[in-house]
């Protein structure tokens, strides 16, 4: 029997302990065809006496197999059944054996100063409040908004860890070197990549704007400049536009800027292709200068999904609240969690709505259930730290912003001046929970329902004997 694995390259075989299951040959009666007789493990033989081999070896050995189409990879795991010559056993057992799966928890990571994540690293990187994440998932690199040094990082295994920009000072200095550009205490950043450049927004809230970073330098790219005096509101193109304190930025499917314009409550888009601003009104529309805009109790988080659904989390705002914008209906999906609000949001491809509650120092999840039923994913409720592990043990200071790669791991800051990776929880799903014939030319599948990077098992088994498990790990 062939156990069919998607998504995922390696299998370490865990041979720490043998298997012990009775197969039960076929025998003719030795006192008659209506005799009944128990095995030693229960079942009931009728016409004689049962007949039994030990098994005394059940394992899983990773065979090869060729991926499908559209398949990242494919590990095929073929079921061996040996008794105690060596030899295969090819069933049926009298006890089937069982498959189960284990699916750990949440894991943590700290990024390290050489650009990698690692467990409890003894070089951790240290930044002045990394208060928000970009991800580029097809060069692997994480960019980080250190707030109060007013820099920019880029962090990757080839890269290591990198200042990209930002003079470390306050100011408001558009150059074409970005190292010698200056920001004013930015809050949030987010990325896009276009005509394959890749451009980072910044806002830019004490100047009152968005700036574009890239290569060739950095700009203003909408907003009025407006250094330490009060700012406004007014939808228009670039600069000519007006924001008030704005502290969060995201991008939508259609790769326009989405600014959570916390002063003025309102919920802002910003073309990408030409720097026209408009603003979210109570239809679920974008309009310039409207006169029925949707109003938010301090906004400081803005997402959205490809479905162009839009989520908004607040601060102050009756003990935080995350609502999900469908058009014309607003609803509030998590609400009373913490006064610090949802700081950083990330929305995963089955519907779940993952933030940060940085007053409880977790990060939350929000599930795609009818009840929207709300999580801790990681952290533990109350207890600042900075220690990685299992989501039951790690810790944080005050998580902030927020992003997800393609594998859904979540990518975050907190007050300690640390980037933190928290590789979510996959599902595996068994198509089926039990084999009576090791050589059955019958697949059991194993399936991958999500996505993730913390280990999974598969175990055989039997009632009262110890499992023997694969480990399987998604790639990176």
């Amino acid at each position: 029997m062939v156990l069919c694995v998607t998504c995922w390259l390696t299998a370490c075989i865990d041979k720490s302990a043998a298997l012990q299951l009775f197969h039960q040959r076929d025998a003719a009666a030795a006192d008659g065809a209506n005799s009944v007789a128990l095995d030693g493990v229960g079942n009931t033989c009728v016409a004689g006496p049962c007949l039994h081999e030990v098994i005394a070896s059940l394992e899983f050995k990773p065979t090869t197999v060729t991926p499908a189409a559209g398949q990242i990879s494919t590990i095929g795991l073929h079921l061996v059944a040996k008794d105690a010559s060596g030899k295969l056993i090819t069933g049926p057992y009298a006890s089937p054996v069982k498959l189960a799966l284990s699916a750990p928890s949440a894991q943590m990571y700290t990024l390290t100063t050489a650009g990698i994540y690692a467990q409890n690293p003894q070089d951790p990187a240290k930044l002045a409040n990394p208060d928000s994440i970009a991800y580029d998932a097809a060069a692997g690199i994480t960019y980080v908004l250190a707030t109060n040094s007013c820099q920019i990082f880029a962090a990757s295994n080839s890269l290591g860890l990198q200042w990209i920009g930002g003079t470390g000072g306050t100011g408001f200095v558009n150059t074409a070197n970005p190292k010698t550009s200056s920001f004013y205490y930015p809050p949030a950043l987010t990325m896009d990549i276009a005509g394959g450049t890749t451009n980072l927004y910044i806002m830019d809230k004490n100047n009152g704007v968005i700036r574009k970073m890239n290569a060739g330098g950095v700009s203003t790219f909408a907003g009025t400049p407006c250094v330490a005096c009060k700012q406004g509101f007014f939808d228009a193109v670039g600069t000519s536009a007006s924001f008030n304190n704005s502290y969060g930025i995201g991008i939508d499917s259609k790769h326009d800027l989405l600014v959570a314009d916390t002063g003025n409550g309102r919920i802002r888009r910003v073309s990408t292709v030409d720097a026209s601003v408009t603003t979210l009104t109570t239809d679920g529309i974008f309009v310039a200068n409207p006169s029925n805009p949707a109003v938010f109790t301090q906004p400081i988080s803005v997402a959205s999904d490809a479905a162009g659904h839009i989520y908004v989390g607040t601060w102050l705002d009756g003990g935080g609240k995350v609502y999900l914008i469908a058009g014309k209906q607003r609803t509030v999906v998590a609400s009373d969690f913490g006064t610090g609000g949802a700081v950083g949001l990330a929305l995963a491809a089955d519907g779940t709505v993952y933030f940060t509650d940085p007053s409880n120092h977790v990060v939350r999840a929000i599930a795609p259930d009818a009840a929207r039923s709300l999580s801790v994913v990681a952290g533990l409720v109350g207890q600042a730290g900075a220690t990685d592990g299992h989501s039951q043990q790690a810790k944080f200071d005050k998580p902030t912003g927020m992003a997800m790669d393609a594998l859904e791991s979540l990518y975050l800051g907190d007050a300690a001046g640390q980037v933190r990776r928290i590789d979510t929880a996959a599902t595996l799903t068994l198509n089926s929970t039990s084999v009576s014939d090791a050589a059955s030319a019958d697949a059991v599948a194993v399936s991958y329902a999500g996505t993730g990077t913390a280990p999974r098992q598969v175990c055989a088994t039997a009632s009262g004997v110890t499992p023997t498990c694969v480990t399987l790990t998604p790639a990176l």
